[in-house]
C-alpha cells in the first residue's frame, strides 16, 4: 500500500540489488498506494515474494515494537529542516500478480512517482506494462 518510508524503501532496494532483480516501485501518492514490479530468476522472485508478504513488517519499526517516528536529516541538516516519517498501522503489501515474460523490460531497479493515475499509467506504457 505504502512504501514511503525509508526504512522500507531500503529493504526494497537493497534486496532486490542482492538478488539481481530489476523492475522498481511506481508511487502514486493520490490513491496512497504503490505497485512493485519485479523480474528476475524464478528463485530470486519467490524469495523476493517471500520478503514483501510474509517476512518484512509493514506496520512497525525493524524491531516489531510499537510504532516510532523515524527523523531523517534535511537539505541543510539542521533541526528544523528535519522530515520526520511515521509507520502506517494499516499498512500491507499483498501479491496481485505473478507470471513469466520473454525478457526484461527494465535495465536496473528504480524508485518511480506519479502525480495522478493517469501520470502513473504512462509510465507503466512506456515500458510496456500497461
Amino acid at each position: 500500500k505504502n512504501a514511503s518510508h525509508p526504512y522500507h524503501r531500503a529493504k526494497l532496494d537493497l534486496n532486490a540489488r542482492q538478488w539481481k532483480i530489476t523492475g522498481g516501485v511506481l508511487e502514486c501518492p493520490a490513491v496512497s498506494t504503490c505497485c512493485v514490479i519485479a523480474e528476475g530468476s524464478s528463485q530470486a522472485i519467490s524469495k523476493y515474494i517471500r520478503l514483501l508478504t510474509v517476512r518484512m513488517n509493514w506496520t512497525t519499526g525493524p524491531d516489531g515494537g510499537e510504532i516510532e517516528d523515524d527523523v531523517g536529516e534535511g537539505k541543510e541538516g539542521d533541526v528544523e529542516s528535519a522530515v520526520r516519517h511515521k509507520f502506517d498501522p494499516t499498512n500491507r503489501c499483498e501479491l496481485v500478480w505473478q507470471g513469466m515474460v520473454t525478457k526484461r523490460n527494465y535495465n536496473h531497479f528504480s524508485f518511480q512517482a506519479g502525480e495522478t493515475p493517469d501520470q502513473c499509467r504512462k509510465i507503466l506504457k512506456q515500458k510496456g506494462q500497461a
